[in-house]
């Protein structure tokens, strides 16, 4: 008779499980938890999206310099005249071509984004797609995360052919 009056009664039970199914929501521990490991994720997070910003814009000015210098070549073969295509380095940071109708076309690069360097301020793309003289350099760059930098070389070789080379550098 002594292990039956250690046995829970059934009301018991059915009581918690009432209990239970009548329980909604999240306790105050719970949800101090979730904000405490959300909080965490963000101060992480932070950084990381500040680099991955400046990652983005040196390549997107990269990009954006490239379909630029392919629209100069573009248009100096369809009006079958040279066209110049200029560039002026750091501290101006910024280059400039005529598009096929006559518009002057100015681009500033993005903050952060520095025209290190070129052969040549000034591009001539030739009727036939080529460049006067020789192969032509330009070399772009970023600080992206303390001292590391990410560098583009822009490289337009006398046919008129351009080619992008990238290269990460620790300062």
């Amino acid at each position: 008779m002594a292990w039956m009056m250690l046995k829970p009664s059934r009301a018991i039970f059915e009581r918690d499980e009432m209990a239970r199914k009548h329980t909604k929501g999240f306790t105050l521990t719970e949800l101090l938890a979730v904000i405490a490991i959300l909080g965490i994720l963000v101060l992480i997070s932070i950084p990381a999206m500040g680099e991955w910003i400046r990652r983005a814009r040196v390549r997107a000015a990269t990009d954006q310099l490239t379909v630029d210098l392919r629209a100069a070549r573009y248009i100096a073969v369809t009006n079958r005249s040279s066209t110049n295509f200029n560039i002026s380095i750091d501290p101006l940071n910024s280059y400039n071509y005529t598009d096929s109708n006559g518009k002057a076309i100015k681009i500033d690069l993005p903050v952060g984004v520095r025209l290190v360097s070129t052969t040549s301020t000034t591009i001539v793309f030739n009727q036939n797609g080529g460049v006067n003289g020789g192969s032509e350099t330009i070399v772009m760059e970023n600080q992206v995360a303390g001292d590391l930098v990410h560098r583009y070389t822009i490289t337009v070789s006398t046919i008129g052919k351009i080619s992008v080379q990238f290269e990460s550098v620790s300062t």
